[in-house]
């Protein structure tokens, strides 16, 4: 068998089993602080700065919609992102800040409910949407464009509400 074709068939394995190993070892930074089944309050919503953020439509900068959103600005907050939780609330989000701007690659691992992921430029408008997302799972969603920000909200949000690429955000801590 050449190297390819191991590396192929064994590399996705060796890659779960060093997950689930590390997402059991009390000192790994994804693994869930407090209580994952209730997102948007409880001790997992304290460790995160809280805010609110607007999604504004690009031609009339009228609000579109407004949610609750958590706040992940640093290396470890976002790298456990929405992992490890069952639900998200309606209202709710979150936004991850970056130090500048740079193409972003997300993934599902770890995260059991689909996600609307929205990838956002230094203007704070809205570039490329990645609706729907397939929860749990190894696939790269990755932006289109450099972004400053992303915005996580539940699977359907994007289009349940009308955002469409071009569409801004305004966020308050």
């Amino acid at each position: 068998m050449s190297l390819s074709i191991l590396a192929k068939r064994f590399l996705p394995l060796f890659f779960l089993g060093l997950v689930l190993f590390l997402g059991s070892c009390d000192e790994f930074p994804w693994k869930p602080i407090g209580n994952p089944g209730n997102p948007g309050g409880g001790e997992e919503a304290d460790t995160l700065a809280p805010g609110e953020l607007e999604f504004l439509d690009s031609l009339t900068m009228e609000r579109i919609v407004k949610i609750n959103i958590e706040i992940a600005d640093d290396p470890i907050e976002r790298s456990r992102g929405l992992s490890f939780r069952d639900s998200l609330a309606q209202d709710s989000g979150m936004l991850f800040c970056f130090e500048q701007p740079d193409f972003q690659t997300f993934t599902m691992l770890s995260t059991f409910f689909s996600l609307d992921i929205l990838f956002v430029d230094e203007n704070k408008k809205i570039v490329n949407i990645a609706k729907n997302t397939i929860p749990d799972s190894f696939d790269l969603i990755p932006s289109v464009f450099p972004v400053l920000y992303v915005v996580e909200v539940n699977g359907g949000f994007s289009d349940e509400n009308g955002i469409e690429v071009g569409d801004l955000i305004e966020f308050k801590k």
